[in-house]
């Protein structure tokens, strides 16, 4: 997916400007930020929700799944009924042979075979997550986002999703962009990249680092992720003035003294 939003208002304020996607087909990415810098609205933008200066270019289609926060299943149908049945809605020319082959794909890349005749109501938090998620491994897309995946579930059921999120992205050539603000040390190791939100100094919202998770911290100078929120919501310094209008190349080779402006 490739992505510029130049600018995003709502009325006359300006919320988010100047942020620039590019993230490759098979890339498991993570958008992180504080809260109230803009990623709901970035989301939005992304999804075709709202109307912004700029442009978003799928590489290979515009059609999207969104997985959201909030679970929105039906407690009542057994798991690989509910999964059949998206299947289906997907794809309406499938026969129910080939959706019943793709419902039991989807099942097994989601670890969800040993509960597939179980009601959705009877499982656990974390599968339940599971099952929505599998919901939108059905649509023909090659782009998933994923709004607070990880939300209400502890640390182990969080990063065994993720880590089975990561092997689908790499093995299908399925993008996923986690949309967080309470990324896991341990998860954040999982992602291909890590895009961070930061206010500026006008408190508009736009990126402060693209890069990889393992050189995040150096980036900031930063001992953890707390480090790094404390940094770009408290600091005099605005970590987004220099990175705009940069080539990803050129980003990936600055230097992170380099990214150090004083206001």
């Amino acid at each position: 997916m490739e992505a510029y939003i130049r600018k995003k208002q709502y009325n006359t304020k300006t919320i988010i400007q100047d942020i620039e996607l590019d993230i490759e087909d098979g890339t498991f990415a993570c958008v992180l930020a504080p809260s109230g810098v803009g990623k709901t609205t970035l989301m939005n933008c992304l999804l075709g929700r709202t109307r912004f200066k700029g442009w978003i270019k799928n590489k290979k289609e515009r059609c999207t799944a969104y997985v959201e926060q909030h679970l929105t299943l039906n407690v009542n149908e057994k798991v690989c009924e509910s999964v059949f049945y998206a299947v289906k809605y997907s794809n309406l020319k499938a026969d129910d042979s080939m959706a019943w082959n793709k419902t039991n794909s989807i099942l097994k890349s989601m670890k969800l075979l040993p509960v597939k005749d179980q009601l959705i109501g009877s499982l656990s938090g974390g599968q339940q997550r599971r099952v929505q998620i599998a919901h939108e491994l059905s649509k023909l897309t090659q782009t998933v986002f994923l709004d607070e995946p990880d939300s209400g579930l502890d640390c182990a059921t969080s990063y065994h999703i993720m880590s089975d999120m990561r092997e689908i992205a790499h093995k299908e050539k399925k993008t996923f962009i986690i949309i967080s603000h309470n990324a896991l040390q341990e998860n954040l190791r999982l992602y291909d990249e890590v895009v961070v939100l930061a206010k500026n100094t006008s408190e508009i919202g736009s990126v402060a680092y693209d890069g990889s998770p393992q050189k995040l911290l150096k980036y900031f100078k930063a001992k953890s992720i707390i480090d790094v929120f404390d940094k770009i919501t408290e600091s005099n310094i605005d970590y987004c003035l220099t990175f705009q209008h940069l080539t990803k190349k050129e980003k990936s080779n600055l230097k992170v003294k380099d990214m150090y402006i004083d206001r």
